[in-house]
C-alpha cells in the first residue's frame, strides 16, 4: 500500500486541503473508482478504495473488491 510520505506529498502539492478524492480506473477489473483521503489525527484515512505504491514515484487504484480478492500488484490480508 501507499505509505505515509507519498500521501503527504500528494497533500503538499495541494495545499490548504484537507481532504482530496483521486478518480482513477481499478487496475484488475478498469471499473471507476473514487479514493477518498482525508487527513486525521493519526495520519490519513481512505475510503473507496486501496492505494498501491507503484515504482518508481506514483500509485496505482484498486477497488475493494479486486483488492480483497488479490492479485499479482496486491497484498494479502
Amino acid at each position: 500500500m501507499v505509505d505515509t510520505e507519498t500521501l503527504k506529498k500528494v497533500f503538499e502539492e495541494n495545499p490548504n486541503k484537507s481532504s482530496i478524492a483521486i478518480k482513477s480506473e481499478c487496475a484488475d477489473c478498469g471499473c471507476e473508482v473514487i479514493v477518498n483521503i482525508t487527513i486525521t489525527s493519526g495520519g490519513f484515512g481512505l475510503q473507496g478504495g486501496v492505494l498501491l505504491k507503484c515504482l518508481p514515484s506514483g500509485f496505482m487504484v484498486k477497488c475493494p473488491d479486486c483488492y480483497k480478492v488479490g492479485s499479482n500488484y496486491a497484498f494479502k490480508e
